[in-house]
This record gives structure tokens, C-alpha cells and sequence, in this order.
């Protein structure tokens, strides 16, 4: 089951990036589509003047457009979103643990094991950990996935059956 793709990702002549296509329909039930057209612009300065989202007909309430302004330093005035004193987004549905890790993204419940990995991100993924801290496996929509290493390096995935499903050389 595929969960996002992005296709059609542009880029400037200084390789900064001016766009992209996403498709992240379907990633849990509930959760915003982020899909669309994405655009960024630059200023004279190589600094982000401007982003926004075209949903090309999915939900308007996710699509958005945000521009940016900056002090001679080169620090962002406008535009941006809130964050808090521990320079976390501070939106309604975002919450966060003492240790800084999201309790709460958009409505969604998250949970972090021990050593501030990732475990759950609501009923969509759970993840699992080898005791040197690699992903070890995932279940989510597509069932679980184990991961195999060589070292830290990542080799092969393999699914619930033990059939190898990706190679990473």
C-alpha cells in the first residue's frame, strides 16, 4: 500500500527547490490531506519569500498560501507559523510531552517509548526498536514490515512473512 508519493519536484537554477505534486491521500482516516501542488518562491536574498498548497480540488481548507518577511540578519519576521518558549509549534491541536516529543499532531495521539522514539502515531502505525535504538519493524495499513541491517546501514525490508519486499544498496 503506497502512503505518499511525490512526483514533478522542480528546482531553480541556484538548486533550490521551486515545487512539487504530493499524494498522501488515505495515510489514516481523519487526518488532514496534504495533497497538491506546492510552490515555493525566493527572494533577491535566497531567502523563502513565499510558500503555498493548491489541494486542485481536495479539501480548501488545507490548501494555504504563507509569505515571508526578514530583518537585515536574515531572521524570519512574518509569515510563519507560532511556536512556543521551547520553539514548538504551538497550534491547538499540537500537545507535547516533558521531554519535547508530540503527544498530539492534528488530532491524532502519538506516543513515544522510553527513549523518545516514535512507538504509535494513532491506530495507523506502531513501531518497534532493537535495543541499540535501529527501527526494528512496523505494523501499519500494509502490515508489518522488519527491518535488516548490516552494522547501522539498512539492507533489506521484509514483510510479515519473511519475503524480501526492499533492497537498500
Amino acid at each position: 500500500m503506497l502512503l505518499s508519493q511525490f512526483t514533478g519536484i522542480g528546482y531553480d537554477g541556484l538548486n533550490r527547490i521551486t515545487g512539487y505534486t504530493s499524494n498522501i491521500a488515505g495515510l489514516n482516516s481523519g487526518a488532514r490531506d496534504w495533497s497538491g501542488e506546492y510552490e515555493f518562491l525566493y527572494n533577491e536574498r535566497g531567502e523563502l519569500a513565499s510558500e503555498s498548497l493548491d489541494t486542485d480540488g481536495g479539501d480548501p481548507d488545507h490548501g494555504y498560501t504563507r509569505t515571508y518577511t526578514y530583518d537585515g540578519a536574515g531572521n524570519r519576521l512574518t509569515g510563519g507559523l507560532d511556536y512556543n518558549d521551547n520553539n514548538q509549534l504551538d497550534l491547538e491541536d499540537y500537545a507535547y510531552n516533558a521531554g519535547g516529543n508530540p503527544t498530539e499532531y492534528d488530532g491524532i495521539n502519538l506516543e513515544f517509548n522510553g527513549d523518545d522514539r516514535l512507538s504509535e502515531y494513532g491506530p495507523t502505525l506502531i513501531c518497534g526498536y532493537r535495543g541499540d535504538g535501529l527501527h526494528a519493524w512496523k505494523d501499519s495499513g500494509a502490515g508489518r514490515t522488519y527491518y535488516l541491517y548490516d552494522g547501522g546501514t539498512l539492507l533489506a525490508e521484509l514483510d510479515a512473512a519473511g519475503a524480501l519486499t526492499d533492497v537498500n544498496l
